[in-house]
Parts: structure tokens; C-alpha cells; sequence
């Protein structure tokens, strides 16, 4: 099974790592991960080769995105969920080929002006198009699950907590307090 992870994060931070984690333990368990990233500068990240196809900053040329689509030929696209909202359009179309969605999300917007509240119909409108969303914790499946577009879909959301090091972590002896995350 062929999976394409689309997640250009312009910043790396929390969530980047947290999606390279996950398609690292898919690769891991023997899936064909393709990992893109047009911002992530290395060509590897671990056993993860990065893929740097300009699926955000071309995000306007569909001719573009189904080009790399046929080149690639996935069985799943795993979508980050700004991204989803900018091939809104292409999520159908995708679902007609048989080709699985998945979207992770992390949060509602965190400022609920109108942009935020803006931000989230629009992924709920993409989220109402995918085979099954992950969410980073319980709280947020809740938050998710209550937005009035999508009530009926509970069903599809999953929860996958923030993934953390399967060996546990040693603290040095002299350390009053060691955090993990």
C-alpha cells in the first residue's frame, strides 16, 4: 500500500514532528510512505526519504497537484488539515479514484475571531470528504465532533495521541525533574 503524507509546515515545530513520527512508524511497519514536504530543507529524516514537490506554494495549479498524482499513484493521502482546505475541491474527485483520505487535526482555530471561525467551517467542510480523521487527543475529537457540519460523522474520528519514543527515557541521577513529551 502506497501512502502519500502531505504536510508542508513552513515552520517546523510540534505538529511537523509529530507527522514525520507517524510516517515514520507507518514506514516502519512496512507501508510505501511517500513523505512530502517542500519546506523541510533535508533530503532524509531518518529512514524517511522527503519528497519536495511544491503542493502549497503551487496550490493554485491544480494541473499541477493531479500531475502528481499520477506520478505517484497512491492507495491513501494522509492530509494535514490546512493543506486539505486548499484542494477542497480535489477531495471528491480523489474519492472517485478510490483513493483513500485520512486528515489529521490538531485543533480548532486558536484565535475565534473571524478568520478562525472562518478557518474551521472550512475544514469541517473538508473533514465532512475524508475516509477517517486522527486527532491529536480526546479533547480534540470532542471539539471537532461538535461543530454543527459535522455531527453525524463521529463515527470516521479517531484519536492517536502525540507519539513519544517507544524506549523509556532515563533521567540522570542528579536531575531533580525530568519532562517528556
Amino acid at each position: 500500500m502506497k501512502i502519500l503524507f502531505i504536510s508542508p509546515n513552513p515552520i517546523f515545530g510540534g505538529a511537523a514532528t509529530a507527522n514525520m513520527s507517524i510516517a515514520k512508524l507507518l514506514k516502519d511497519n512496512g507501508y510505501d510512505v511517500i513523505y512530502n514536504d517542500e519546506y523541510f530543507l533535508q533530503e532524509h529524516y531518518e529512514n524517511l526519504t522527503i519528497d519536495h514537490t511544491y503542493l502549497h506554494l503551487y496550490k493554485r495549479d491544480k494541473k499541477y497537484f493531479w500531475d502528481f498524482i499520477r506520478r505517484v499513484h497512491p492507495d491513501v493521502i494522509i492530509w494535514t488539515q490546512i493543506i486539505a482546505i486548499f484542494y477542497y475541491f480535489e477531495l471528491s474527485k480523489l474519492k472517485e479514484l478510490n483513493i483513500k483520505q485520512i486528515c489529521i487535526v490538531h485543533s480548532l482555530s486558536l484565535t475565534q475571531n473571524l478568520f478562525g471561525k472562518l478557518s474551521d467551517i472550512l475544514t469541517s467542510l473538508c473533514l465532512r470528504k475524508m475516509d477517517s480523521v486522527i486527532c491529536v487527543s480526546e479533547y480534540t475529537r470532542l471539539s471537532w465532533v461538535g461543530k454543527i457540519l459535522l455531527k453525524n460523522l463521529s463515527n470516521i474520528f479517531y484519536v492517536i495521541p502525540n507519539i513519544i519514543s517507544k524506549s523509556p527515557m532515563h533521567c540522570p541521577s542528579n536531575q531533580k525533574l525530568c519532562i517528556g513529551f
